[in-house]
């Protein structure tokens, strides 16, 4: 039996439909509610019940019909009286409506008994609820919007002021813009007051008091280009901004705390301004030369050199260079890094030693005065402190597919956090998420899927030992226990990141689309029932039974229907930044990796 309405237009959107009553169900089979998708049709693949038969229990509404070959033009009939338990419409439809009775009261005697596992208890009350925080009426079931039917918004600016909010002033370059700025005045004004008579100084006071200074600027630069890449500083900033920031504050704050991923920008912005710094250091150290001819040609020719390495270091990090060349620039950024930092010591000493010969101090009573020389203390502490926590483990490799394993670690680790492993820890350390063990359980694990030379063989040859760094660092998917909800969008083994937040016990509560190619073949089941454990209704698109879908118009639909306050995209770069821009430029909360997260 089909339900009908007279509706006058076809704008799916002006729904709810208004429901008279109507004739008593045949069989004992609640009636069928099903609607057209006028764009795409899809639902839930790989889900361990039939979408046909949980419409009818009214376990998901008919907006979750996503199937082609089921979609029909289906209209809602207005006769008689029909009989949902033992209640009549006419008799529910006030209650349903007020939200005194829920769904799956009132389909409590059904043809189709549901599951107890897709049911919860909601508190304070015995009777059970559609497995979804606020259950729906059957009024909200049958009059859902399906998915499809939710249209983008317009874009908020038109295309040149939005690509330049989003595109060229996203947060990260704003961070790096606020660095590099802030940079750059302070060094205008000490330019224009130290120099304002030329760049040669009259005396040797004058020039080493601008060599203190400079070199002070350069070394607060370095200390916070290594400062913020540092695993327990990233973790004290999630804890000041994430952690201690409640769902209920206001949304704004968080949106705005949500961006500490892109904390990136501070990272490149010193770097960039340390390089300028130690160009100005440069020439000063060429133009104002100590009398003693080994000390002038120390210091600049040790100047000279630091300030070429760090801009070849800037070059290879280089969006563009980085991706082309990734390897290179892991082997450049570690030993230039290392590098620098040991011919910046051996300059300040240098440096010092001119200090003691002008003034007839002792080299040591100078070195102590020097700020340089206790910042790049707090330097050499922060770069050596994660090598000492590096150890080599025991592993369990478990194949998933020829595309994908699972690593399976001892011990206990906090959830959402990842770890760096490596054969070679000198040459090469790759970051991974980690998935802790439900309920507390010992052991976590991480999922390595083929993405380059070092996965590959890592699949192909799966280790029993491995080297890891003993600490381990907030994810960006921490920020999603701000939010009261929101959406997981991820692709491939971007899903690993995800089950980290799944098996917390944050328990954030969220809608899930996961796209990949063959996912119970390459991810093996047990993935599958862990998204399926996290939202039953999660959307898994086959991309290579069904295709690709656009991925930005499924996000919306589910924000939408989810009434999310937040879309997260793991993803592939490229992805994850048409997702994010198409939301954000449309004023949806959207959050995903850039490439310096």
């Amino acid at each position: 039996m089909m339900w009908t309405s007279k509706r006058k237009n076809e704008d799916h959107r002006s729904w709810p439909l208004k429901l008279t009553a109507a004739a008593p169900y045949r069989n004992n089979r609640v009636p069928t509610a099903t609607a057209v998708v006028a764009r795409r049709e899809y639902r839930p693949l790989n889900s361990p019940f039939q979408a046909e038969e949980d419409i009818e229990a009214g376990v998901i509404p008919a907006g979750y019909l996503r199937d082609g070959q089921n979609s029909r033009n289906t209209e809602f009939s207005t006769e008689g009286d029909v009989i949902l338990g033992e209640r009549s419409w006419s008799h529910t439809l006030k209650e349903l409506n007020s939200g005194t009775i829920t769904l799956a009261n009132a389909l409590s005697i059904q043809p189709h008994p549901v599951p107890q596992d897709r049911l919860a208890r909601s508190q304070g009350s015995t009777a059970p609820e559609v497995y979804r925080p606020g259950s729906m009426s059957i009024l909200e079931a049958l009059t859902l919007k399906p998915a499809d039917f939710y249209k983008l918004p317009e874009f908020r600016l038109g295309p040149a002021l939005r690509s330049f909010r989003w595109k060229i002033a996203s947060v990260y370059r704003r961070l790096f813009a606020l660095v590099f700025v802030t940079n750059m005045i302070a060094l205008s004004v000490y330019c224009h007051i130290g120099f304002r008579n030329g760049i040669r100084l009259p005396d040797s006071k004058s020039q080493i008091q601008a060599f203190k200074d400079i070199q002070t600027a350069v070394a607060v630069n370095l200390m916070a280009t290594i400062l913020i890449r540092n695993e327990h500083f990233v973790n004290i900033l999630y804890r000041a901004l994430i952690s201690k920031t409640p769902a209920n504050a206001p949304l704004w704050l968080r949106r705005l705390f949500a961006k500490l991923y892109c904390m990136g920008g501070v990272h490149s912005g010193s770097a960039v301004s340390a390089a300028i710094w130690y160009l100005l250091l440069t020439v000063v150290a060429l133009f104002n030369q100590p009398p003693s001819k080994v000390q002038a040609v120390l210091l600049s020719g040790l100047s000279v050199i630091v300030c070429f390495m760090i801009v070849v270091m800037i070059v290879f990090a280089m969006p563009y260079v980085r991706q082309k060349i990734h390897n290179l620039f892991e082997l450049v950024h570690r030993f230039g890094g290392w590098s620098i930092q040991g011919l910046v010591w051996v300059q300040v000493i240098a440096f010092a030693t001119v200090i003691a010969d002008t003034n007839k101090e002792n080299i040591g009573q100078v070195l102590i005065h020097l700020p340089a020389f206790w910042i790049l203390g707090v330097i050499f502490c922060f770069t050596l402190y994660p090598w000492l926590r590096l150890r080599k483990v025991n592993v369990q490799v478990e194949s998933l597919s020829k595309h994908a394993v699972r690593i399976w670690f001892n011990g206990y680790i906090k959830p959402i956090r990842t770890i760096r492993l490596s054969y070679s820890p000198l040459l090469e350390v790759h970051a991974f998420a980690t998935i802790p063990e439900p309920d507390g359980k010992r052991g976590f694990s991480s999922i390595v899927s083929s993405a380059g030379d070092w996965t590959k063989r890592f699949i192909s040859n799966p280790p029993e030992e491995i080297w890891v760094r003993d600490i381990s660092s907030w994810g960006l998917l921490r920020i999603c226990t701000m939010f009261n909800r929101i959406v997981v969008v991820t692709t491939g083994s971007g899903i690993g990141p995800c089950l980290s937040l799944f098996n917390s016990e944050y328990q954030v509560p969220c809608r899930i689309v996961w796209s990949t190619r063959n996912p119970e073949q390459t991810y093996g089941k047990k993935i599958i029932e862990a998204v399926l454990k996290a939202d039953p209704m999660a959307l898994i698109i086959d991309t290579g039974e069904k295709g690709r879908h656009d991925m930005t118009q499924v996000s919306y639909d589910l924000y939408r229907e989810w009434k999310a306050e937040a879309v997260m995209v793991i993803s592939n770069p490229s992805l994850t930044y048409e997702v994010v821009f198409g939301l954000e430029s449309r004023g949806i909360p959207a959050y995903g990796p850039v490439w310096d997260s």
